[in-house]
């Protein structure tokens, strides 16, 4: 008894401290981010800062694209890769909505990929920073080395068709690239709302594009995390919101247990580490503004 007592109180103990870890670490990234804000002006209209090209493959939305060009920052553009014999109506709803008109296509030699009909741009200033490309579906991986061999800027961000971008998410994470010596973040990656992870361009073509290796290959003294969510699921639900719910279930069954071994004092803790959960999940969601408020598309300066 007096072991099963103590395997339960190492746990509650290790439940704990990563929760107040990982709330500290929310609270830092929170901090970061208010500083990081007073560099956006001069971020959004200068055009030496890292760039950003964001990637949509698959069967996107109107709504999803126009959340994507929904950015002030000026270094960054929206690759969509659609199969237009797959999905004609959308591919035709998109060239109408953003009167795009068809374009040259060079082959990338860092990264050649088959399949491709025609690339797309738009003949209106205000979405000049959207790219179309019509390609005959085959992967996921391959769409997306698609995109990446006409994309243009220093670093990759593979966006899947049911994520939207938070609110300012293109500058912080530029702001977060550029504080770091040029060339030294290969991978910036977010667990927070829907998980995403941006690679550096040359990481992606020395690897051969998205390979399965790709994240495998690049050190980890290259890479860094962020504790704010950059990215959120159109349902509006959190990963990591499913996931601390489910440990904090799990975490007060076992309390619940140690409760019949010490009843009031273990009742105390039991309540305390419930209020410390919902804390850290009042933090995680708070940021999780809904972004489909803002419909806006900019003009690049």
């Amino acid at each position: 008894m007096f072991v099963i007592e103590g395997v339960l109180l190492l746990a509650l103990c290790a439940v704990t401290a990563y929760l107040i870890i990982l709330g500290l670490r929310m609270m830092r990234g929170e901090h970061r981010g208010r500083l990081l804000t007073l560099r956006r002006g001069v971020l959004c209209d200068s055009r030496a800062g890292v760039g950003i090209s964001v990637l949509c493959v698959g069967n996107c939305t109107l709504e999803q694209i126009s959340n994507l060009l929904d950015v002030e920052y000026a270094r960054y553009e929206v690759l969509v890769v659609i199969d237009a014999q797959r999905w004609p109506v959308l591919f035709r709803t998109l060239a109408v909505t953003y009167a795009m008109i068809r374009v040259d296509f060079q082959r990338s030699a860092e990264l050649p990929v088959a399949g491709v009909r025609g690339l797309y741009r738009s003949r209106s200033r205000r979405f000049r920073r959207l790219v179309l490309m019509d390609r005959a579906t085959t992967t996921l991986a391959d769409d997306l080395d698609a995109a990446a061999g006409v994309a243009v800027y220093d670093y990759l961000l593979p966006v899947e068709n049911s994520h939207h971008l938070m609110i300012g998410a293109i500058e912080r994470l530029a702001a977060e690239i550029s504080v770091f010596p040029e060339g030294q973040i290969k991978e910036v990656r977010s667990r927070f709302g829907a998980p995403v992870t941006a690679f550096a361009r040359r990481e992606v073509m020395a690897a051969g594009g998205f390979t399965a290796d790709l994240q495998r290959e690049i050190p980890a003294v290259a890479c860094h995390t962020l504790y704010i969510p950059l990215l959120r699921q159109l349902s509006g639900e959190s990963v990591v919101f499913r996931r601390l719910f489910t440990g904090a279930v799990w975490l007060m069954g076992g309390v619940g247990l140690l409760v019949l071994f010490h009843g009031k004092l273990m009742v105390s803790a039991l309540l305390l580490t419930v209020v410390l959960v919902w804390c850290v999940l009042a933090l995680i969601q708070i940021p999780a503004v809904d972004r489909k408020k803002s419909t806006r598309n900019f003009t690049i300066s």
